[in-house]
């Protein structure tokens, strides 16, 4: 199990102030107490398009200097556009985002369905393009189910091309096109059918205070490999066997757990207001490798 910095912490984008490149935030992760990085794959400091071969191998020499390990690429894929060159614009970005994953030594990358992209010039923090958050009781009509079946055909389509490379997908539960919970995600990635192709739950779209209770079990009950993941809107107490410590969190903060396995693999941070639920919810994951 490891404690990881999610790079979009130090991207400069939600905040008044500079972007950390991978290599500062590999530094700034061991300073924190981090015992991981993940990196998102977008402008100022991590896309592809922007890192030679020479980056990635310093990248990968820096990181292993300072003890860091690099346990996640994040993308920011998606699959449903109507238009047909940005549904191809977006299997050219997933195979410069695998190939990415592999220079780094890296086997589990992130991907959305679908995502409504990042606005980041028109205001001076960057802010989320406005999309439809949905709801549970939103009839299906054809239309849903056309954007649905191109997301499914797509992902297909990068998990074979993650397979060559022993990569792992992980689909997050993040609108548009899947609604809060983890039920859309799930029936999703059993449409799929790809064994290459897991689970990335974000805690904060579930809702009450014992959301974390709501997915355990389900999900213990149908997958093999899932991946938690959220935002800690404070500072976060992670307990241990043998005492605790507490860790302050920097501009926006977000942080992941990641445990490496043939058949779990999680990434996890918990806000503040569920910490008293982590150890039942840790516990209860984690039989998912028996």
């Amino acid at each position: 199990m490891k404690f990881a910095l999610l790079s979009v912490t130090y991207s400069g984008l939600f905040y008044s102030g500079k972007a950390l490149s991978i290599e500062q935030q590999v530094r700034k992760a061991k300073q924190l107490g981090f015992e991981a990085l993940a990196i998102e794959t977008k402008r100022p400091i991590a896309s592809p398009l922007d890192l030679s071969k020479a980056d990635r191998a310093r990248i990968k020499a820096v990181a292993a200097d300072e003890g860091i390990a690099l346990c996640a690429i994040e993308s920011m894929s998606n699959f449903c556009s109507r238009n047909m060159e940005e549904r191809e614009n977006n299997l050219a970005m997933m195979r410069f985002v695998l190939e990415l994953a592999s220079d780094l030594g890296i086997t589990m990358v992130k991907i959305f369905a679908a995502w409504p992209g990042i606005i980041d010039d028109e205001e001076a923090l960057a802010m989320y393009a406005p999309y439809d958050r949905g709801n549970y009781f939103k009839p299906l009509n054809a239309a849903d189910l056309r954007v649905w079946s191109r997301a499914v055909e797509g992902i297909r389509e990068v998990a074979a091309l993650a397979a060559d490379r022993g990569i792992t997908l992980l689909l997050q539960n993040h609108a548009p096109v899947l609604n809060p919970g983890y039920e859309d995600t799930l029936a999703m990635m059993q449409e799929i059918d790809r064994k290459n192709v897991k689970l990335c739950i974000d805690v904060p779209l579930f809702s009450g205070a014992n959301a974390p209770n709501m997915f355990v079990k389900p999900l213990k009950n149908a997958v093999s490999t899932s991946c938690i993941r959220t935002t800690v809107p404070g500072t976060l107490a992670r307990q241990k066997m043998a005492g605790s410590f507490r860790i302050p969190l920097q501009p926006m903060a977000e942080r992941s757990i990641m445990k490496h396995s043939s058949r779990l693999s999680i990434s996890m941070v918990i806000p503040v207001t569920w910490c008293r639920n982590i150890a039942c919810l840790l516990s209860e994951t984690i039989k998912l490798q028996a």
